[in-house]
């Protein structure tokens, strides 16, 4: 028999362990091919525990230091501002967490976009020249002993954004490696070009097939569409409600609001989630209780809203045990299928300008969004409203759903409008998850599976 050939894997977020390699297809993959994972120190030992069948490798943080640490610095700061769009533009001239933290704004901005983003951005000459110093600046031969040792077909890094995977993704292209890459969330093709380039980049849908030919310069040849993987698991989650209920401390005769927090990000959330719970007080939601899920990214999260947790009207997620990962998210199934089963319990489902609402349409249901602060008259600069211009959510609204509420009174009206009609703006709901989603299928991950294949056997896909 043939020795099977070797696919090096980057999995340097807990994120990509657990969307990936729980999945029957790369389970089966693991049959037909030797599957070498890189993953970093300090999560090697959790990694190992979990996976036991995996084959594993380091993959170390370039440590930069004097003038090579000063010119990255500068080189990433150039890759970003050769990026301008609607995101860039909001991020530039208030900052992603609060106005105060942009210092010098309108300079800062100004450079942003005439400079860079409306004039050196035109030209492909300019980045194809910061990426030809970058890839003769910074590149290593760390990796050398693994790719002899193993002699990989393929290299399959899928945060691309990461400095380390980049490392990793020089050594192999220099050793003639092929290389298929991936963004590992929706928005990252939008935020700064990336610092190399693969055979084949693996998107999750139409939505992000435009965001990578019109921001990193792939060519549809290129590219392949394989669907949201993590989103497979939620075709198999099926937790009944009183499982649900009885796990958290849930009425189950009660109706379930489900918010859903966006972290430091959404300042406001606590604040939506004590109106809540007076209108709970009060009748005007008689018969409903709120259900909080903390942004797990922030690992401080859910201390934002423990005042506000009683056990009768209001109850938290805190299931959650923090991996030894960057991202802390846990390398658990538990994860989504909490997710999944907390969205498809509730009555309806509230957040903010969070991706977190295609899960909820992913989830079969309407996701609604507030626009609102906890006082009238906040600047746009500081209010909530700032964070609807980013170039996902345009592209979100476009689809028709009308889901922001810009007042508490209009977040009641919607409430009430969503418990008489569950199926409210149904073929807008399949508008988005054609276009972010590609399919919800269950097969997003078998179909990544065969572009490895089809990679690392040499064939176009």
């Amino acid at each position: 028999m043939p020795a099977r050939q070797t696919i090096f894997i980057t999995v340097n977020r807990a994120i990509i362990a657990r969307n990936l390699l729980f999945q029957s297809a790369f389970k089966k993959m693991q049959e037909r091919f030797r599957i070498v994972c890189f993953i970093p120190p300090e999560a090697e030992a959790e990694f190992r525990r979990v996976f036991p069948n995996m084959e594993v490798a380091i993959l170390n943080q370039m440590i930069l230091r004097g003038w090579k640490q000063r010119l990255d610095v500068w080189l990433t700061a150039l890759l970003k501002g050769l990026m301008y769009n609607p995101t860039i533009e909001l991020r530039s001239k208030y900052g992603l967490m609060r106005r105060s933290r942009v210092r010098f704004k309108g300079l800062r901005n100004f450079f942003q976009k005439y400079v860079f983003g409306n004039f050196l951005s035109r030209f492909g000459a300019v980045k194809a020249l910061l990426l030809y110093w970058d890839r003769k600046i910074f590149s290593t031969a760390e990796y050398d002993g693994c790719i002899t040792a193993y002699a990989p077909s393929l290299v399959f890094v899928t945060n691309i954004a990461d400095l380390a995977e980049v490392m990793l993704l020089r050594n192999c292209k220099n050793r003639g490696v092929a290389s298929v890459g991936m963004a590992k969330s929706w928005d990252v093709p939008s935020k700064f070009v990336f610092r190399e380039t693969t055979d084949r980049f693996l998107v999750w849908s139409e939505y992000m097939e435009r965001e990578v030919t019109t921001y990193q310069q792939y060519p549809p040849g290129r590219i392949t569409v394989c669907g949201v993987p993590q989103f497979d698991y939620y075709r198999q989650a099926d937790m009944p409600r009183e499982v649900f209920c009885a796990k958290y401390g849930l009425d189950p005769g009660k109706k379930i609001i489900f918010f859903g927090s966006e972290g430091p990000v959404a300042p406001v959330d606590p604040f939506v989630v004590c109106r809540l719970r007076d209108s709970i007080a009060a009748g005007e939601l008689a018969g409903h209780q709120v259900f909080i899920r903390p942004h797990f990214g922030y690992r401080q999260d859910s201390e934002r809203f423990q005042d506000l947790v009683d056990g009768r009207v209001v109850f938290m997620d805190t299931d959650h045990a923090a991996s030894s990962f960057k991202d802390g998210m846990p390398l658990s199934l538990d994860h989504v299928i909490n997710l999944s089963a907390a969205i498809r319990q509730a009555a309806v489902c509230i957040t903010s300008a969070s991706t977190l609402a295609l899960d909820i349409v992913a989830n079969g249901q309407y996701p609604i969004l507030y626009a609102f602060d906890e006082r009238p008259g906040v600047p746009f600069a500081d209010s909530m409203r700032r964070l609807y211009g980013s170039t996902w959510f345009r592209e979100f609204e476009r689809q028709g759903l009308q889901s922001l509420v810009y007042s508490y009174a209009e977040l009641l009206r919607l409430i009430r409008l969503l418990e008489t009609d569950p199926g409210y703006r149904q073929r807008e709901r399949e508008a988005v998850i054609k276009y972010f989603c590609y399919a919800l299928d269950g097969g997003s991950a078998g179909r990544l599976v065969e572009a490895l294949e089809s990679a690392a056997a040499g064939r176009n896909h």
